[in-house]
């Protein structure tokens, strides 16, 4: 488990990631029921019937209601048990046939070149704790995405009320932006610690801005930076 005050490599914060998410996986389910609102706006402008990709897919929320609008969706999540969850909502929803779940990394994806018409990357490239990750990780979505297709980017903004109520989770190593984030288990109040990244405006638009992307439109919203790119 991370903890608050000891020095980790970059490795051994993402395998951390995993084992936490995979100790709260119920407890985050139940309380992550809906889709995004981004995700609604998301599914009205990509063309009907195309491949979505969701990357960091957690509980499967938004993949199920990409699925029920008639999209079909590969979902990635680095979490081997939230994939488990994310198929038996799948199933409960009467959707598994129209999603295909994988356990992979955000870095390097399982998936052929200009596979996808559409990508979702929401709440999940802060999670990444270094730079050449995150870069590594825009270059996969890239990679995967057709031209023309669109893809939406969010992430925790710098700016927000929130980094100034976690940023008491710093410690000395870590860069400007990086906390650890408390997460109480419901079924016995143990706190586990989850690594974010915030960023600030100009870091994200900076991140996102690679050859063959376009920054269609940037907007903030409740505490997170979005991206809404186009490839060309």
């Amino acid at each position: 488990m991370l903890e608050k005050d000891a020095q980790i490599s970059p490795e051994r914060i993402k395998k951390e990631l995993i084992r936490t998410y995979g100790a709260i996986v119920e407890h985050f389910n139940v309380t992550r029921r809906y889709p995004w609102p981004e995700t609604i706006m998301f599914s009205k402008i990509v063309p009907k019937g195309c491949t979505v990709l969701d990357l960091g897919c957690g509980n499967g929320r938004n993949a199920i209601y990409l699925a029920k609008k008639g999209h079909k969706v590969i979902a990635v999540d680095f979490c081997p048990k939230m994939i488990e969850v994310a198929r038996r909502n799948a199933k409960k929803a009467g959707l598994e046939e129209k999603i295909t779940f994988i356990v992979a990394d955000v870095v390097n994806l399982p998936l052929n070149n200009s596979l996808v018409d559409a990508a979702l990357y929401i709440a999940t490239l802060h999670h990444l704790p270094s730079l050449e990750e995150r870069r590594e990780s825009i270059r996969e979505l890239k990679r995967v995405l057709k031209g023309g297709g669109l893809a939406l980017i969010s992430v925790w903004a710098i700016e927000s009320e929130d980094y100034k109520k976690h940023k008491r989770y710093r410690v000395d190593y870590m860069e400007e932006g990086d906390v650890l984030v408390p997460w109480k288990r419901q079924a016995d109040g143990r706190i586990f610690y989850r690594y974010y990244h915030f960023f600030a405006e100009e870091e994200f638009r900076g991140l996102v801005t690679q050859e063959n992307l376009r920054i269609v439109e940037f907007f903030y919203h409740a505490g997170n930076h979005y991206a809404l790119l186009r490839k060309v």
